[in-house]
């Protein structure tokens, strides 16, 4: 699952890197409705060395959104501190 930050008020904030073999990523996510926030970043390089956009939207743009979708699920999940 992806996030739907379009009705969800859900903000995110990023700048993806992509480069001959690397997909890279730095988000800073926001949901004040259950008050999340943190940055991630994440890079992965690929063994047969991605040369064109087509595979880093294929291959590595949709990794890296899952991952931040398997970690935000589970901050929303997680019993917060009290103070």
């Amino acid at each position: 699952n992806v996030i739907d930050t379009k009705h969800s008020g859900i903000k995110i904030y990023n700048k993806v890197g992509l480069s001959t073999g690397f997909v890279s990523d730095v988000s800073y996510l926001v949901d004040t409705a259950n008050n999340i926030e943190y940055i991630i970043s994440g890079a992965i390089l690929s063994k047969n060395k991605l040369t064109n956009e087509n595979n880093y939207n294929d291959f590595g743009i949709p990794v890296l959104q899952k991952i931040g979708s398997y970690i935000y699920l589970n901050e929303v999940k997680r019993k917060k501190a009290t103070n």
